[in-house]
């Protein structure tokens, strides 16, 4: 029982290895997510609001993955929202940069 108090708290807590690992994680999350959207945006000419879950989750599995601490961490669930943030305005610039590409309407 003592096992899982002490990994609740080292998941909690807030380390510089958290503030690196969630910035790190968020950025590469981010940038993946919102190529994906652009390329969403740019195929299909439409928005598709349930890709957004997808974007919280490849932000988050990303920031997980460097930092080894869950959304339970207030940096890393803060960081999570702005890399999906991030990731639409990236999508969106990419669109615009590009603009529709699918088939003719």
């Amino acid at each position: 029982m003592s096992s899982r108090i002490e990994a609740e708290k080292k998941d909690v807590e807030i380390k510089t290895s958290t503030y690196i690992g969630s910035i790190l994680g968020g950025f590469i999350g981010g940038t993946i997510g919102g190529i994906l959207w652009g390329l969403q945006l740019i195929y299909s000419g439409h928005i598709f609001y349930l890709f957004a879950v997808g974007l919280g989750i490849i932000s988050y599995g990303f920031i997980k993955f460097f930092t080894k601490q869950s959304k339970n961490n207030i940096v890393v669930l803060i960081l999570t929202v702005a890399s999906v943030f991030y990731a639409l305005i990236l999508g969106f610039y990419i669109y615009e940069l590009f603009g529709y590409r699918g088939p003719e309407r």
